[in-house]
């Protein structure tokens, strides 16, 4: 059974409601941490990962009537970098590169 990553707001969330301290900012003190992962099995947090990072991407397209609307898609931003060629952390991706993966993957 694989096991799935809680952020650290379902976890301050779980521990509010069970009456547990956790502050609203900052780091998870460890025994919060240890209680939420023995309450949920199936389910662990794991100290500094963060959720993956999506860009958005407005898209002109047209509804079922034809009338032009603007539909915005999300969409992860790794398969995006790679995917028009920007290299490293910081790579910039022009909107119009972005619209055309969306178009071409079809997400739209």
């Amino acid at each position: 059974m694989s096991k799935s990553i809680a952020t650290a707001a379902e976890v301050r969330s779980w521990a509010t409601a069970k009456g547990l301290t956790a502050s609203s900012r900052g780091r998870l003190s460890a025994d919060t941490v240890e209680a939420f992962n023995k309450a949920h099995r199936a389910v662990e947090h794991v100290v500094g990962i963060k959720p993956e990072r999506t860009i958005k991407v407005s898209v002109p397209t047209e509804d079922k009537r034809g009338r032009k609307i603007t539909k915005t898609v999300a969409v992860p931003a790794a398969d995006l970098r790679a995917a028009v060629g920007a290299e490293g952390k910081r790579g910039r991706v022009s909107a119009a590169a972005a619209r055309e993966f969306v178009i071409e993957a079809g997400l739209v």
